[in-house]
């Protein structure tokens, strides 16, 4: 009888120790006192309850740990709020989509009109022609359509080319509008050097998601130009509240050029320690209205506030105009309560799990559905309930004797259950007997 009834109560109590070992929020509470920063969240009263997206400027990610693992949402009376720190999407290398070739036409002395089928109406924004010729530089022009529709100019002034002075240049994409035509027509001027063998066509289509993007100001604070043979740079200023730098273009009105371009960064412009970002090749070429550059360049996320872009190489100085500059932040999304205010706490150098280990659903979200308009950040302050982390010592933060002590406790609970079971039992059994 006693082992019969002995099962079902091991059963019960091993469930119940199980439960009150793995409930996590009976054994901790969070504490805040090691993120030494925090700033106020302002949500705007007309956003409705859910989903909320909050950038992070690059002010704040000055100050937090490169993995942004720091990054924690907490309510204002303190509770931990579930969240989720999207990644910087990196440029991507345009999607390449094959094609067809279904008809050449050759008219020896003037063009070759090269057709191509994309099978449907796929949206693309330029073609590749991959060519093994060399030293040539090439007038192009595409026109596109659909079964049964007229002919539409995509674009009239493009250009190709591969040339080897003054610096080495090898230029066989045609960026266009995007469209969505199945039909194009690519004809390739020969301008007195005979026709260009294309050995295979492919059409580039444009990434779907490019994650939250926003045009910086870039104020010019200095214009060298003119002042060394063959070297010209600008500095300019992003300013205070901005999002990190992922893309700049030059804008001159030098007709034809090629040069080096350095990019360079640095926190502070008084006694400014200028650091490498990237180095490229920017350069314009030009036959009649038809021209091919590459003024535009891409960059891991950047929190400099001063840039410095310096360009050198032979030939005549290129004056740099103006500098268009993309910024991209990461978004802390979390879930928005009405009536609810919050802070955004950053600036703890060890923690122990971060917002993403809480909330793995939200890895597969879409960054462009989100709305940030309505959200934004208050000044820095810091934490006044920061204090400096205690010393790791002997068993003081030892989590397994931590877990094996929780878990001994459990298991004297357990059995002195049993055994006040088993006594009871036993006297029922006595009494029995006698």
């Amino acid at each position: 009888m006693l082992p019969n009834l002995l099962r079902p109560l091991i059963f019960i109590f091993t469930l119940i120790g199980l439960v009150l070992l793995c409930w996590k929020p009976l054994w901790a509470e969070f504490d805040a006192g090691q993120w030494g920063l925090r700033r106020s969240v302002a949500i705007s009263d007309t956003v409705e309850p859910g989903l909320v997206a909050l950038p992070l400027h690059a002010e704040v990610l000055e100050r937090c740990r490169h993995d942004l693992k720091d990054i924690m949402i907490l309510t204002s009376d303190g509770a931990r709020v579930i969240s989720y720190v999207t990644p910087v999407l990196l440029p991507r290398r345009p999607q390449e989509v094959p094609v067809e070739i279904t008809r050449v036409n050759i008219v020896p002395g003037s063009w070759t009109d090269i057709v191509i089928d994309k099978s449907s109406k796929i949206p693309t924004t330029g073609v590749r022609l991959n060519t093994d010729a060399h030293n040539f530089v090439r007038r192009i022009e595409i026109r596109g359509w659909d079964e049964d529709s007229e002919i539409y100019l995509v674009r009239l002034d493009g250009l190709i080319a591969d040339v080897t002075a003054p610096l080495p240049i090898k230029m066989v994409d045609v960026f266009h509008p995007s469209n969505t035509f199945r039909y194009l027509n690519l004809r390739i001027y020969e301008d007195g050097q005979g026709p260009l063998k294309i050995d295979r066509i492919i059409c580039l289509g444009d990434n779907a998601d490019k994650g939250f993007l926003r045009k910086l100001p870039a104020r010019i604070l200095e214009n060298e130009y003119g002042a060394s043979k063959g070297k010209s740079l600008a500095v300019f200023d992003l300013g205070e509240k901005r999002f990190p730098l992922v893309t700049f273009a030059m804008v001159t009105g030098s007709a034809e050029f090629s040069k080096k371009a350095t990019l360079y960064g640095t926190a502070q412009i008084e006694n400014a320690t200028w650091t490498t970002i990237h180095d490229a090749f920017f350069f314009r070429i030009r036959r009649g209205v038809s021209y091919g550059e590459q003024v535009t360049a891409h960059v891991p996320p950047q929190v400099f506030r001063y840039f410095k872009l310096e360009l050198r190489g032979d030939g005549p100085e290129v004056p740099i105009e103006r500098i268009h500059c993309v910024g991209q932040a990461p978004l802390v999304v979390f879930q928005h309560k009405r009536g609810t205010t919050y802070d955004l706490y950053y600036g703890n150098p060890e923690p122990r799990e971060s917002s993403n280990d809480l909330n793995p659903e939200l890895k597969d979200l879409r960054i462009s559905i989100l709305d940030t308009s309505e959200v934004a950040i208050g000044a820095e302050e810091k934490n006044p309930s920061w204090r400096p982390r205690p010393q790791e010592t002997g068993l003081q933060r030892n989590e397994t004797v931590v877990i094996v002590a929780k878990l001994g406790a459990i298991m004297a609970v357990m059995g002195l259950l049993f055994t006040l079971f088993w006594l009871m039992l036993k006297k029922g059994s006595l009494a029995r007997k006698r």
